[in-house]
């Protein structure tokens, strides 16, 4: 499988208004994950409202990135779940160049004490981008 990255080839033409968000879900665990700098990756996992599981962040967000959407943070939408289940997205911006670890967990909201159901790991490497080029 292609590793995730920006669709452009040269880092060093891209600028931060013609990079795009990048998504992965969890099928993407096993792909590797290139951000650059100031690049935002949306991160979807499916969840279920219904059953009382839901996916959180396990430990804080690395140094490297910002968080900008935290699903965790919100309660569920109100009224009846889809029968396909829902997605909880998170939205993280590339801060700094290296390398990260994102593990989440999924679990009953009312067992939080108990092993996790699901996990789902992604290994992210940001880069800086490379300075603009004068046309000199």
């Amino acid at each position: 499988m292609p590793p995730c990255r920006p669709d452009h080839a040269m880092f060093g033409q891209w600028t931060l208004q013609t990079m795009r968000d990048l998504d992965i879900r969890s099928t993407d665990e096993d792909t590797p994950v290139n951000l650059v700098v100031g690049q935002a990756v949306r991160i979807h996992l499916p969840a279920s409202p219904a059953t009382g599981h839901a996916w959180e962040l396990e430990g804080s967000v690395p140094p490297l990135l910002d968080m900008e959407a935290d699903p965790g943070l919100a309660p569920f939408p109100s009224g009846a779940p889809r029968a396909g289940g829902d997605t909880q997205t998170w939205r993280l911006r590339a801060v700094g160049p290296g390398r990260i670890v994102l593990d989440f967990v999924s679990r009953r909201d009312w067992a939080a004490t108990m092993a996790p159901t699901r996990r789902a790991r992604f290994v992210i490497d940001i880069i800086a981008p490379a300075p603009a080029s004068d046309g000199a």
